[in-house]
């Protein structure tokens, strides 16, 4: 049976970045398809894909280590959601909010979570297919990357930036900060 602590982790994880990642869907009526830049362990990337129900979310870093770290996440998460929707009649003896609660996050991200990792340099042209992404998202890794090389700090931007918009379709959008 699945302890409450692993339940209330996945839980802490979304509601961590729900406000915001909300907030995206009020830009895009269609976001189906992302693509996350500078991933690194994956908790976001995985918050976009259940909090905006996407059908496909790509994430991607540079850091090898934190790749493998973000894919050993994804999988304890599927794990978890698969044992909290099997095992939910163990907790008849919780209180009724917070039965109601786990029920209705074991009812509405009841389907497959469709995530995957892969490294890349987004400041290089990536493997990511062109024109294909609804949405394109990048939070304060061009700022990590303004820090990294200060010699080729205006090149490096404008390449990252270019990446993220040749991987969008011709309506999606660019969200970075």
């Amino acid at each position: 049976m699945m302890s409450l602590q692993n339940i209330a982790s996945v839980m802490q994880t979304l509601a961590r970045y729900q406000p915001r990642i909300e907030r995206l869907s009020q830009l895009h009526s269609e976001i189906s398809q992302i693509a996350h830049f500078g991933c690194s362990t994956g908790s976001e990337t995985l918050a976009l894909a259940v909090i905006l129900k996407a059908c496909k979310v790509i994430g991607l870093d540079k850091d090898a280590n934190a790749i493998w770290q973000a894919r050993e996440e994804l999988s304890r998460f599927q794990e978890d959601l698969g044992m909290l929707r099997r095992d939910l009649p163990y907790f008849q003896n919780l209180h009724a909010d917070v039965r109601l609660q786990l029920e209705g996050f074991a009812g509405e991200h009841s389907g497959r979570i469709f995530v995957e990792y892969v490294e890349g340099d987004m400041t290089q042209r990536t493997s990511l297919p062109l024109d294909h992404f609804d949405l394109a998202f990048c939070d304060y890794t061009l700022y990590i990357i303004s820090c990294d090389d200060r010699d080729n700090v205006r090149e490096n931007t404008v390449n990252a930036i270019h990446e993220m918009a040749r991987v969008i379709k011709p309506t999606g959008i660019i969200v970075a900060n």
